[in-house]
């Protein structure tokens, strides 16, 4: 079986190679039958899997549109309004190159396409959307096999045009029909060996002589650092002791990843190096680096938010017993732009007494950013997003037809209470203490108001997607917060008035979408540099 798969993979990577090469010369004609093999005379021409006016395909452009394309593009080519704030990038389809496979092509199926939606990639900032209806998620996979076919004509047009070189679109559609469809699932044979101590003890042989060179000698991916994705990005091998694994931790997700590499990237697949029983032995060992406890708390998931009614106030003190700490619920954040960290073990909880809600957030943090003196300081920052729109509109910022209330909290206060001023000549105690009165503001900002330059360590403001967060006015500022900084920790509680004239009314009873994201100041977090979660649900109790 392992001879004839790696015979069927050597094939089909020959001919796809072929018919991509010929098209951009222009004669595809008669490519599709050369890779699949002789058609009979009178065998039609491949065709779409789907129309324009198909219903699901409608559907899943809807999902993409709200869900997808802030992120990958409109045209699945990966330049979406947020993508130059994300790293790893997201996927250009047009490339045609998937992480998460599991033919023998290294082209998706619908069940791969179905995964990564479900669960998302651990280790990037493509979060899970297991949340979505089925019908939805169905009808977004079908979509997504049109795009990507009309992505990768886009994108071969582009370099054959950068060749110089002509291109007949009808064969080019007929030739991405081809190119972009799954081949044959991988296989596992019944007889693998089960994890043991043995097992892991070949497996780590195994590991040393294919897989150290990248990810080090102890799996903390300290090996060649210098690597490069197809597209030229820059990238880096996966620490395996943290429990990221981008398709999974089970054993068949795993063994996958290792046959069949994954498509653009560095790793290269084993089909031809490795026997089978020499794969699931390395998987076997590649699983032992980690626990399942460690994936767990690594991978987002979804969950549901009680802000219990007060019955004695909200207290003041974010250590009160009244906030049963204990009780708090793990959120999982990662960062958009992917780097080493420590867990932050955010912890949430809230409550509400009929008239103010106030959610409590505690995470680690080994330093106290809160000053900014040099232009190299940031300040430690976290916020609160939260919607009650449906359809729920995109992670990042809302939508034009959502909008989102953020309720922000930054460490410490400006400059004009604890660091340095600019040497204004009328800031001088001097002659403040000669001046009858309020003395005039020199300060433009601070005497214009912004919040930027405000005393207060908490902020109302409003988006409508990417790039479109805006300060409230002041007469619409109406959040608060308390924060502690102890024993490498921060703890701020938020709290606003559940009516409100400008943003988001809350009420009893009802379930509202919300998320969370910290700024770690000593990384140098700002902006859409930061620490993010995905959608949860918060309901007020009655």
């Amino acid at each position: 079986m392992a001879s004839e798969l790696r015979k069927s993979w050597t094939e089909r990577s020959k001919a796809q190679a072929f018919v991509f090469g010929c098209f951009v010369c222009g004669f595809v004609a008669g490519l599709c039958v050369f890779a699949l093999g002789r058609a009979p005379a009178n065998a039609e021409p491949p065709k779409l899997a789907v129309v324009k006016t198909d219903p699901s395909l409608q559907l899943g452009q809807t999902v993409y549109s709200t869900n997808c394309a802030a992120c990958h593009g409109d045209k699945g080519d990966g330049k979406g309004p947020m993508a130059r704030f994300l790293y790893p990038r997201p996927r250009n389809f047009g490339e045609n190159k998937f992480r998460i496979v599991s033919t023998d092509n290294g082209k998706p199926s619908e069940e791969d396409l179905m995964h990564v939606i479900n669960r998302g990639m651990p280790g990037s900032a493509m979060f899970p959307y297991g949340h979505l209806p089925e019908s939805e998620k169905k009808a977004l996979v079908t979509y997504l096999r049109e795009l990507a076919r009309s992505a990768f004509c886009d994108f071969a047009k582009q370099q054959a045009e950068a060749m110089d070189e002509s291109v007949d679109l009808d064969e080019l559609k007929q030739a991405a029909i081809l190119l972009c469809r799954p081949g044959e699932p991988l296989t596992l044979p019944k007889d693998l060996p089960a994890s043991s101590p043995e097992s892991i003890a070949r497996g780590a042989k195994l590991y040393a002589q294919t897989c150290a060179a990248c990810h080090g000698a102890t799996g903390k991916g300290d090996g060649v650092q210098a690597q490069k994705n197809d597209d030229g990005l820059p990238t880096r091998p996966r620490d395996l002791t943290r429990g990221f694994f981008k398709g999974g931790r089970d054993f068949k997700q795993v063994y996958s990843r290792i046959m069949l590499g994954m498509p653009g990237s560095p790793m290269p697949g084993s089909m031809q190096t490795l026997k089978p029983s020499d794969t699931a032995d390395l998987t076997n060992f590649i699983l032992a680096l980690s626990t399942p406890q460690a994936t767990a708390l690594v991978e987002h998931q979804r969950t549901k938010l009680i802000a219990g009614r007060a019955k004695h106030g909200i207290p003041n003190d974010a250590f009160a017993a009244g906030w049963n700490v204990e009780q708090a619920q793990r959120i999982v954040v990662s960062p958009l732009w992917w780097r080493d960290h420590d867990d932050l073990d955010l912890r949430v909880s809230a409550m509400h007494d009929g008239a103010s809600l106030a959610v409590r957030l505690s995470w680690k943090d080994s330093t106290r950013d809160s000053e900014i003196i040099r232009v190299e300081d940031f300040l430690d920052m976290a916020a609160v997003q939260l919607c009650d729109v449906r359809p729920e509109p995109f992670l990042g910022m809302g939508a034009e037809k959502g909008r989102v209330d953020l309720w922000a909290w930054r460490a410490g206060k400006h400059a004009t209470a604890s660091g340095p001023l600019d040497e204004y000549p009328f800031e001088n105690p001097i002659y403040r203490g000669r001046v009858q009165g309020q003395p005039p503001d020199f300060l433009t900002a601070r005497a214009a108001k912004n919040p930027n330059f405000a005393d207060r360590p908490a902020s109302n403001l409003a988006a409508k997607g990417a790039g479109s967060s805006t300060f409230l006015p002041p007469a619409s500022q109406f959040v608060s917060a308390n924060a502690s900084w102890k024993d490498g920790r921060w703890t701020v509680v938020l709290r606003r008035q559940l009516n409100v004239a400008d943003g988001l009314t809350l009420a009893k009873g009802k379930t509202y979408s919300i998320a969370f994201a910290i700024w770690d100041g000593s990384a140098r977090d700002r902006s859409s540099q930061k620490f993010v979660s995905i959608w949860h649900d918060l309901k007020l109790e009655e």
